[in-house]
């Protein structure tokens, strides 16, 4: 039986210092996301090299645009959504 609890994700925890500039809310984010886009990436694109690649570009970009993702609802989503977006 799996119990659900209100206790609030990693990126819930930090979504708005990451907002606001703050590097370690980024990194706490970048260490919660990292093994699913690992995982994406690699059952899409089966090629280590460019995952790792393209994870550290898409972070870029999110780090660049924080600015303009208030309205995201779901940074996961966002994210996985970028990485397919990949070449």
């Amino acid at each position: 039986m799996i119990v659900k609890t209100n206790m609030p994700t990693t990126i819930d925890t930090y979504w708005d210092k990451f907002l606001n500039g703050d590097k370690f809310a980024f990194e706490q984010i970048y260490r919660s996301l990292v093994p699913q886009l690992y995982e994406y990436g690699m059952r899409h694109y089966k090629d280590e090299t460019l995952v790792r690649d393209a994870i550290q570009d898409v972070f870029v970009k999110f780090w660049e645009s924080r600015a303009k993702l208030k309205n995201i609802t779901s940074p996961k989503h966002y994210l996985l959504v970028a990485m397919k977006k990949r070449p």
